[in-house]
């Protein structure tokens, strides 16, 4: 709803549970992160019960770079039957900002088991494979995020830190044979 429009029906119905929702997701999209932490927050302090609500409020989290508070409110919604679909990768990717690689794998395999060809998700498993060190695993993952989207940049990233290692061995058995 173009911000216009939302203004206006915010006027008629200032307590309209919606709406305030909507310009909380407004807030998001226009990278006002602290107002849309703020309009989020209040609706859940209301009780309005919608795993959107607490969706919306861990991406601005997220930008906020406050990513122990957003997994928190991924964990509270990541099962309820109205969670939007891409919670589990937001939080594997709250929880890899937070340094549990493992724990981020695993919310991706969940994810991947509902939704096998998300290519966002793959690329998130790429990366969390190369962090992970396991070259050949970042390599699958990039692979198959590449194939469902060739510009996803996180399908991409193993191919250059293979092309870097190949460099580095050439490098390394060069100046060896120099010594």
């Amino acid at each position: 709803m173009p911000r216009r429009a939302l203004d206006k029906a915010l006027a008629l119905s200032p307590g309209n549970p919606s709406l305030r929702s909507q310009q909380a997701v407004l807030a998001v999209a226009s990278s006002q992160f602290e107002k849309a932490v703020t309009l989020s927050q209040e609706l859940i302090a209301e009780g309005v019960p919608a795993a959107a609500v607490r969706y919306n409020l861990t991406y601005a989290l997220m930008y906020l770079g406050r990513y122990a508070e957003a997994k928190e409110h991924l964990q509270a919604i990541s099962d309820l039957p109205d969670t939007p679909d891409g919670a589990l990768v937001l939080l594997a990717r709250a929880l890899h900002h937070l340094g549990d690689v493992e724990e981020a794998m695993a919310c991706l395999r969940r994810h991947l088991e509902k939704k096998p060809k998300d290519a966002d998700a793959q690329g998130a498993m790429a990366l969390l494979a190369l962090d992970a060190e396991d070259l050949a695993s970042a390599k699958e993952w990039g692979e198959k995020a590449l194939s469902g989207n060739s510009e996803n940049l996180e399908g991409w990233l193993p191919w250059g830190r293979w092309r870097s290692n190949v460099r580095t061995r050439t490098k390394r058995r060069l100046i060896s044979k120099r010594l």
